[in-house]
C-alpha cells in the first residue's frame, strides 16, 4: 500500500501545491486548515505508518542477506521497534498540527 500512496503524496505536496501562483496568507491558512482536519491526520498517519514499516521490513531484509542470518531476532526488534518509534513521532508531529 505504501508503494501507492507514497508517489501520489510526493507528486501533490511537492510539485503540484508549490508551483500554483497564489502565494497568499489567505492560501496558507486554507492549507493548515486542511492539515487541522482529522480525516487528513489520519490519512498521513496511515501513509506515514505504511512507510515506516515497509522500510524497516527491507532493512531487515537486506541485513539478512548479508550475512546477518542468524540476529534474525534482534534486527526485527531493532529495525520495526524503529518503525514503532517512528510512528508514535508521527503521532505526536500531528497532533500538534
Amino acid at each position: 500500500m505504501s508503494a501507492l500512496f507514497v508517489p501520489a503524496f510526493i507528486i501533490l505536496t511537492g510539485f503540484i501545491l508549490p508551483y500554483q501562483k497564489d502565494y497568499s496568507a489567505e492560501r496558507f491558512n486554507k492549507l493548515q486548515g486542511l492539515l487541522g482536519w482529522m480525516p487528513v491526520k489520519i490519512a498521513l498517519f496511515g501513509i506515514l505508518f505504511l512507510s515506516f514499516f515497509h522500510c524497516a521490513h527491507r532493512f531487515r531484509h537486506t541485513a539478512m542477506d548479508l550475512g546477518l542470518r542468524s540476529a534474525s531476532t534482534g534486527l526485527g526488534v531493532v529495525f520495526y521497534g524503529g518503525a514503532l518509534a517512528c510512528s508514535l513521532l508521527a503521532i505526536k508531529v500531528l497532533s500538534a498540527l
